[in-house]
């Protein structure tokens, strides 16, 4: 995985990670990829992740917008060294 992230910690840190996901259950529930990463390069403000660990989680449902409305906006978690 490769995201932008101003403060990158040095290689070998690991960094959570959650990127909501854009695909929505039949339901119409929507989920989120929660994944522990361990940085492996970083340039400038890019950082090369390799996933150690993901799950998918769901985080209810969005009423007000069309199904799958939702982009893959990422957020960075916490850093973890």
């Amino acid at each position: 995985m490769c995201l932008r992230c101003a403060d990158a910690p040095a290689p070998g840190a690991r960094m959570d990670v959650a990127v909501n996901w854009p695909a929505v259950l039949e339901n119409g529930c929507r989920l989120k990829l929660v994944a522990r990463t361990r940085v492996v390069w970083r340039a400038r403000d890019l950082v090369g992740l390799v996933m150690e660990r993901h799950e998918f989680r769901t985080q209810g449902k969005e009423f007000g917008a069309p199904l799958g409305a939702e982009s893959g906006r990422l957020a960075a978690g916490s850093r973890t060294d």
